[in-house]
């Protein structure tokens, strides 16, 4: 009776024995092991109110700054071809560059990828109105900041980006048509001078396009208040 009773304490404290598996014990062992699974799966959310809120409101601006592209991206691969594709992202990504180093800080690669990206869904919908520029210039800037607000976790102004763009896009579209209409008026004096050392000016639908972008493209260069600094002050 007392080697019987020695060897269920055996099975006890061990479920698998050499003369099989204690089913009482596993499944004490498989009860731990799914309270402490479900309590790892249940731990509560730390978050405030107000941040899971602010969580949120950042989750849907990123997601409405794309809501333009299943109606942009089919025009987009219906008119341009590979190099007209390349030159947008280049000069997107290009100015954003650019305007990151003049800026100064830590240079951020998303946020150049997203300036190409955004370059070549939205620049083939440019045209030579000006207000037809500022609607696509708006677009353009809204969802570039839509985008490096949700990769970057700031608060920048997508309202005031988008104004930005806007004005950016019209100054661009009339700055270059007005060069190309007054082109003749505007170089007569220094057409004897070129003409004197063999020099050939740029042709001016090179000049109006060359003006034209970058104005355009002026926004990378203006770097807007990010809210969250002012929090985190």
């Amino acid at each position: 009776m007392i080697r019987w009773l020695g060897w269920m304490s055996v099975v006890r404290l061990h479920p698998y024995t050499p003369q099989g598996i204690n089913p009482l014990a596993c499944a004490d062992t498989a009860s731990h092991r799914s309270s402490h699974n479900s309590s790892n799966l249940n731990d509560a959310d730390t978050r405030t109110l107000a941040q899971m809120e602010e969580d949120q409101d950042k989750l849907t601006r990123g997601m409405a700054s794309m809501a333009a592209l299943p109606f942009t991206v089919p025009y987009t691969a219906a008119t341009l071809t590979a190099r007209g594709a390349a030159g947008l992202f280049a000069t997107g990504a290009g100015f954003d560059a650019a305007g990151q180093m003049v800026q100064g800080g830590e240079y951020r690669i998303g946020q150049t990828l997203a300036a190409g990206s955004t370059a070549l869904v939205y620049g083939p919908l440019a045209g030579r109105s000006p207000w037809r520029n500022a609607a696509v210039g708006g677009a353009l800037v809204g969802t570039h900041t839509s985008a490096t607000n949700w990769l970057y976790d700031e608060d920048r102004s997508v309202p005031q980006s988008a104004a930005l763009g806007a004005a950016a896009g019209w100054g661009g579209a009339y700055a270059g048509d007005l060069i190309k209409r007054e082109a003749g008026r505007l170089t007569s004096p220094y057409l004897k001078m070129s003409a004197a050392f063999g020099i050939s000016l740029p042709d001016k639908d090179v000049v109006s396009k060359a003006t034209e972008t970058t104005i355009s493209n002026l926004p990378s260069f203006i770097s807007l208040p990010d809210a969250n600094d002012k929090e985190r002050r």
